[in-house]
C-alpha cells in the first residue's frame, strides 16, 4: 500500500507566519528520502489573527481541495501522508477519514484538546475546534461522523474546562503526557486501523519551539 504525499499551502486560520514555509521544507525533505512526489494545495497567503467566523469560510477552497486529494488517494488503496500548516487542516481529513475507515481509531497527539465549540471558544481559534467539528458538535461545512469514542488525545496538558467538559461528555480518551506509554496506546488500538496526528507542541518546547 504505497504512499502518497500531500502537502498544504492555503491560509487555514495560520497565526504565525513559519507554518506554511515550513510545511513546504517539510515536504521537501520528505520528497527527498522518500522519492515521493508532493501534492501541493493551496496558495500561501500572510497569517493574521482572526476569529474562526472570518478565517474558516477563507479557508473554504483549501480545505474543499484537501478533502477531496485525502478521499482520492484511500479510494486509490493508498496512505496519505499528509504535512499540514495548521490542526484546522483536519477539518478537511477527519470526515473523509470516518466515512472511509470507519473502525479506524484517531492518535491525536496535540498539548491540546482542540475540542472547543463556538460557544467555548476563549481564543477564537479555529485550530483549537477541529475535533469537536468532526465530531458532530458544531457545523463546520466540511463534514463529520468521527466517532468520540474512537479517538484518543495523547500527550494533553492544555484543555480549557469547558472544553474538558465537552471531551468527558463525549467519551473521548485523553492521556496525559506521563500516561501516555507506548504499552497504554498500543493496547487502546487493538488490532484497529489508526489514523495519526502529530502537532509538535506535543513535545517540550525546549526540544522543538512550536506555536
Amino acid at each position: 500500500m504505497p504512499y502518497k504525499l500531500v502537502v498544504s499551502q492555503g491560509r487555514i486560520a495560520d497565526r504565525t507566519s513559519g507554518a506554511i514555509p515550513g510545511a513546504a521544507l517539510t515536504a521537501e525533505a520528505l520528497s527527498k528520502r522518500t522519492g515521493l512526489q508532493p501534492t501541493v494545495i493551496g496558495s500561501p497567503s500572510p497569517a493574521k489573527e482572526d476569529d474562526w467566523s472570518a478565517s474558516l469560510p477563507e479557508a473554504g477552497e483549501t480545505l474543499a481541495a484537501l478533502q477531496a486529494a485525502i478521499a482520492a488517494t484511500l479510494a486509490r488503496g493508498n496512505k496519505p501522508l499528509f504535512i499540514a500548516n495548521t490542526c484546522s487542516a483536519s477539518l478537511a481529513t477527519l470526515p473523509v477519514v470516518a466515512r472511509e475507515r470507519a473502525d479506524a481509531v484517531l492518535l491525536w497527539f496535540d498539548a491540546h484538546g482542540d475540542f472547543n465549540t463556538p460557544q467555548t471558544t476563549e481564543s477564537g481559534y479555529l485550530g483549537g475546534m477541529v475535533l469537536a467539528a468532526a465530531c458532530g458538535l458544531w457545523e463546520s461545512g466540511h463534514g463529520s461522523g468521527l466517532n468520540p469514542a474512537k479517538v484518543v488525545i495523547v500527550g494533553a496538558r492544555d484543555i480549557d474546562p469547558a472544553e474538558m467538559d465537552l471531551l468527558r461528555q463525549a467519551g473521548v480518551c485523553i492521556l496525559s503526557p506521563t500516561e501516555a506509554t507506548p504499552e497504554v496506546i498500543l493496547s487502546l488500538i487493538g488490532d484497529a486501523p489508526v489514523w495519526i496526528h502529530v502537532d509538535w507542541d506535543v513535545l517540550e518546547p525546549k526540544h522543538v519551539p512550536a506555536a
